[in-house]
């Protein structure tokens, strides 16, 4: 597969002339125009030729300019005798082994001194050998050490963006350009170190060394008279453009990791190599739970960065022949290989869920997220790559939609399920457009003066089919489609509308506030400040009737959403927490969220009677309202002797069935006047 797109990528590369910006280092002037007219005539207008002395120079240019290939020469002579010891100016006077030779000659792609072996000083020919400065490619003299870290580096970085070609001296190769006598005296002015390369293998592994450290190809300084010069120009240029291309349709650009793309093309070969009956392998789907508010809560910088500790997270906790990559959704894709049994894969998801949950700090932000994984193995049935991530994201989803922190595995019933979530949300977006949905309210009732407090607002859905769907039955699909936003908004104008006519009325008496629920979804909108701004032009008397109540899910990252908060309040709406005690609950946080009410839970309440846990909950509950001047309801109270204990214990405000159940608005106006 791999060499098929580099194909493709090559024989696209041809039909295109582009002009190619070619660079040449160099040593020696007389090569500047030696190449040029090799080059020149053979890719005639086709090719830029930009020719310097040195790495220093080099490197200046490069800043600059980007260029599609460089040119480096490297020279290659014969020693006199066999076992000479060659030393370098720093080396002092260790003698450099072949390996070394070949890094100092190739690496720096430049005419080096010779050492005699006589020398009992190597350095004193050069008084600046020691200096740091003078370390380039234009040297005479260097350090072996220092000539592989600068040439490596640079060549290294170069080979990034651009195509390195090595322009290979061997012993007397200059005779294709100069003279005989001129390369003899060249070789003569003691200005190139002599490496010994009298067998085959030992130039083998330097043109080994050479493709290790970056460069894409080499060609014979014979050789550069020929055709073979533009030919290999043009072959390493297209060659490296097809491979970044190919990099950039595999990597994802934020977190450096393999990308969708490629998790299926290598979860393809592996399930055509893998033997079914001897291992199990499964695909994970891995969903970070509140990335939505971090995302939206954060500046880009910030999120970018918190999606690559996660990420590094993950690699983190695989082990290396198992595959991580980032999926098209935001979240991650994970192949477990040859794992020993349904049970291993299983500790391995909870170990994945442990890792994530831990909080992380980013530029001073302490971000936190509960992650949710959906796990799908391949059946007998023999499901491909895209089936085996479509259900692991399915998974993952229903995971989300259970509460998070979870991993769930893709069963039959799922992909049912799944089926018939599909055809919801293409029917919840046609109930919005053809106003399907309508709002109920359900009384809250001060007991001790026996007259309406307060009314929740409550959705409901009027499904062609199915009558009547309470939110449970699709709120989850509201959330994943993003319909949350919309719907939201439009039972927040309906229910106030509505509201702001039974004050006008007296249907609702004067004091009595009404309580509109929001999705943690919703606050994680980017446009959720814009529509609130959009309130704030509501008179002040209505507003302060106005109670919009969230749940302790957002207790979960507590910094972003107080600022969330906040902004509410600013815009003039009170605050009210929903199901206290069931969630995220932390006392502590109570002092920290500008909260006006606190709503204890039905879980609690229809128990208390019987259950002293539960009654000694809804005490504290009570008292600690009544300690921090916070307003408190009691939900789901659905008989007399419940209504009397929580009465009795101090709790005045009650909602529920003993009193009413939710009311379409003309029930409601009529059980308002009745009170």
């Amino acid at each position: 597969m791999d060499s098929l797109r580099q194909s493709a990528q090559h024989q696209q590369a041809q039909h295109s002339l582009e002009l190619l910006q070619v660079l040449h280092i160099t040593e020696q002037p007389r090569d500047i125009f030696w190449l040029y007219r090799n080059l020149h005539n053979q890719a005639q207008d086709n090719v830029i030729i930009t020719s310097t002395i040195g790495l220093s120079q080099a490197k200046q240019i490069l800043n600059k300019q980007h260029y599609n290939a460089i040119f480096i020469h490297c020279y290659l002579t014969t020693s006199e005798r066999n076992d000479a010891k060659y030393v370098s100016a720093n080396t002092r006077g260790k003698p450099l082994n072949k390996g070394s030779q070949r890094i100092a000659s190739a690496l720096t792609g430049t005419v080096r001194h010779t050492v005699s072996p006589s020398s009992s000083n190597p350095s004193s020919s050069n008084p600046n050998a020691n200096d740091p400065s003078t370390h380039d490619l234009s040297s005479t003299k260097l350090s072996t050490s220092t000539v592989s870290t600068n040439a490596l580096d640079a060549i290294t970085q170069w080979s990034r963006h651009s195509a390195i070609i090595a322009i290979i001296h061997g012993p007397h190769s200059y005779s294709a350009s100069y003279s005989q006598a001129e390369s003899t005296t060249h070789a003569k002015t003691n200005t190139a170190i002599h490496l010994n390369h009298d067998s085959k293998a030992d130039y083998n592994a330097l043109i080994e060394q050479l493709l290790q450290t970056g460069v894409d190809d080499y060609i014979a300084a014979e050789d550069i008279t020929t055709p073979l010069l533009a030919k290999l120009l043009h072959y390493s240029v297209e060659r490296k453009q097809a491979k970044q291309h190919l990099q950039l349709n595999e990597l994802d650009t934020i977190t450096q990791l393999p990308n969708q793309n490629y998790f299926e093309y290598q979860l393809t070969r592996h399930l055509h190599t893998e033997k079914l009956a001897e291992h199990v392998s499964a695909v994970l789907a891995v969903q970070l739970d509140h990335i939505a508010r971090i995302e939206s809560t954060n500046e880009r910088a910030t999120y970018h960065a918190y999606l690559q500790a996660n990420g590094a997270k993950l690699q983190q906790a695989l082990r290396q022949n198992d595959i991580i990559a980032c999926a098209n959704d935001g979240g991650f894709l994970i192949m477990l290989n040859a794992m020993p049994s349904m049970h291993t894969v299983t500790q391995v998801s909870a170990h994945i869920i442990e890792t994530l949950g831990k909080a992380l700090n980013i530029d001073g932000a302490t971000l936190f997220s509960t992650a949710s994984i959906g796990v799908s193995i391949q059946t007998p049935k023999g499901e491909d790559a895209k089936e085996l991530i479509h259900q692991a994201t399915q998974a993952a989803k229903l995971a989300q939609q259970q509460g998070g922190n979870r991993h769930c595995l893709f069963s039959l019933d799922q992909r049912v399920q799944a089926s018939l979530n599909n055809q919801l949300t293409t029917e919840l977006y046609k109930a919005l457009q053809n106003d399907e949905f309508f709002l109920v309210f359900q009384p809250q009732i001060n007991v001790l003066t026996q007259q309406l407090h307060g009314a929740e607002v409550l959705l409901r859905w009027e499904h062609p089919e199915q009558k009547t769907l309470t939110p449970y039955a699709f709120m989850s699909i509201l959330e994943s489609t993003g319909l949350i936003t919309p719907v939201t908004e439009w039972i927040i104008h309906k229910a106030i509308t509505q509201w702001q006519q039974w004050l006008k009325h007296n249907i609702a008496p004067q004091g009595s506030h009404l309580s509109i629920n929001l999705s943690p979804s919703f606050l994680a909108q980017p446009t959720f400040k814009v529509f609130f701004n959009t309130l704030k032009q509501l008179p002040e008397a209505l507003k302060n009737t106005i109670y919009f109540e969230i749940t302790e899910n957002l207790f979960v990252d507590p910094d972003s959403n107080i600022s969330h908060l906040k902004y509410m309040k600013s815009c003039g709406f009170k605050l009210s927490m929903d199901d206290f005690g069931t969630g995220y609950s932390s006392l502590s946080y109570l002092k920290h969220f500008p909260l006006d009410c606190i709503k204890l839970d039905c879980t609690f309440t229809k128990e208390i009677v019987e259950n002293p846990t539960d009654l000694a909950i809804t005490q504290a509950v009570i008292n600690l309202s009544r300690d921090l001047n916070i307003d408190l309801i009691a939900e789901g109270v659905e008989n007399e002797a419940t209504l009397a204990l929580l009465k009795h214990m101090g709790c005045h405000v009650i909602q529920g069935y003993h009193f009413s159940k939710p009311l379409k608005p003309d029930d409601f106006q009529r059980f308002c006047r009745s009170l």
